[in-house]
């Protein structure tokens, strides 16, 4: 299958000020649920920012009002590498 390629933008602290930074996620299926400000990436999830990698079997991102990721969740064999 296919992986679907999102780029996410996180605010993180950054020498001080906030600057977007980028957080690439592929899988072999998104789920989106507008009604309830979440995406669900399932099959090979991998979520990657600067030198992080995070792979895992569910990813859940949740988005606020303004659209913006309040927080991911992983879940099932999850392996972080940095």
């Amino acid at each position: 299958m296919t992986s679907l390629l999102v780029t996410l933008l996180l605010a993180a602290p950054d020498a001080g000020a906030l600057a977007a930074r980028p957080v690439t996620v592929t899988a072999d299926r998104l789920e989106l649920f507008n009604k309830e400000a979440r995406a669900v990436y399932t099959g090979h999830a991998k979520a990657t920012r600067d030198a992080l990698t995070l792979t895992c079997e569910r990813l859940e991102v949740f988005f606020s009002a303004a659209r913006d990721v309040e927080r991911i969740v992983a879940t099932g064999a999850v392996v972080a590498v940095e």
